[in-house]
């Protein structure tokens, strides 16, 4: 709407043409949704579901962890770290025995997101994350808190697994 001078449009006009150019502005937003991500509404499909694990392996599974907290019992930061790798493993182990899609751990835990509470899982990217640093970064220093806090993580993934 062009107007040859807005000074002269009543306030009621005014109104008007500021609702006209915000009902625009939303009809250019959403449509800049959509053109950069065409399924922005669509229907999210729905989980796959993963293989279930049985009694057996969740035993071997359980036991592989006592293994781990008599690691973390010992220590000392060399048995820590030791632990939370090896927590990873376990996990990635896991993963993969449920059929969880993924070439990487990392690959592994996106596609299992579904099967974790959101806090469980943004604390076990933040573990695995962790292990990442101790196993590429080995001249970092990490402190023992830090590696203890994130086995128990894992822990936590074991139990929402229920293998504890």
């Amino acid at each position: 709407m062009h107007h040859k001078s807005v000074e002269k449009l009543s306030f009621e006009q005014k109104v008007v043409i500021g609702i006209l150019k915000g009902i625009k502005s939303a009809l250019l937003f959403i449509f800049g949704l959509f053109s950069k991500n065409p399924t922005f509404l669509a229907k999210k499909p729905q989980p796959k579901a993963f293989e279930e694990l049985n009694q057996k392996q969740k035993d071997d599974f359980g036991n592989r962890w006592r293994e781990i907290e008599d690691l973390i019992n010992l220590g000392g930061i060399s048995q820590l770290r030791q632990a939370l790798l090896e927590a990873d493993k376990l996990i990635d182990f896991i993963l993969k025995t449920k059929k969880v899609t993924g070439n990487t751990m990392g690959e592994r835990l996106i596609s299992a997101k579904p099967i974790f509470s959101y806090r469980t899982y943004n604390n076990l990217w933040n573990g695995h994350k962790l292990r990442n640093t101790l196993a590429h970064e080995a001249e970092r220093e990490v402190l023992n808190h830090q590696i203890k806090e994130s086995l128990k993580f894992y822990k936590d993934a074991l139990g929402e697994l229920r293998v504890l």
